[in-house]
């Protein structure tokens, strides 16, 4: 995504060590290679934030079925985060250029979702519009455009390929 303001969550199957969040699309981060200098993720063992390999504190900590929403604004360059639709560092993403309580992403010019797991028995199921799993509620894009279990942020779209099409 290199514009746009785009939503997508993801659902912790089992949860070690995970860090959710958006990659650099020109060069991208390996956890494997102790390599995450390139974009901005969330970790799910101390809720720290990781922007360009920097750690530092930032929200509550996520385990099995916790369910992460991801808040992508490339208009503004920001992200934010929640946790079972409560979004971390107070943020707001409807809060445009000022950027309530999100991380910066101003030094990439286009981003994809990206899931590091520290070893294989960390799994996590993403819902681009389409989930893998049971939601207990159903809420969509203002185009009607996909099934999140929390509300996709005004402004938003579901980070699937009929917004991408005419969004991305």
């Amino acid at each position: 995504m290199s514009n746009g303001k785009w939503y997508w969550e993801f659902k912790m199957l089992a949860s070690v060590l995970i860090m959710i969040g958006v990659n650099d699309a020109n060069s991208p981060s390996s956890y494997e290679n102790n390599d995450i200098t390139q974009g901005v993720f969330y970790r799910s063992n101390n809720g720290n934030k990781y922007l360009s390999g920097s750690a530092t504190s930032f929200g509550n900590s996520y385990t099995t079925n916790d369910i992460l929403g991801i808040a992508l604004d490339m208009d503004n360059k920001k992200v934010y985060f929640s946790k079972n639709g409560t979004y971390q560092n107070s943020g707001d993403p409807t809060s445009g250029a000022t950027g309530t309580g999100a991380l910066s992403v101003s030094s990439f010019s286009s981003m994809f979702a990206t899931v590091l797991l520290s070893d294989g028995s960390s799994s996590a199921a993403a819902n681009f519009g389409n989930p893998p799993y049971a939601v207990s509620s159903s809420n969509a894009d203002a185009n009607g455009h996909g099934n999140f279990e929390y509300a996709v942020p005004s402004g938003y779209f579901a980070l699937c390929s009929k917004n991408l099409a005419k969004y991305g």
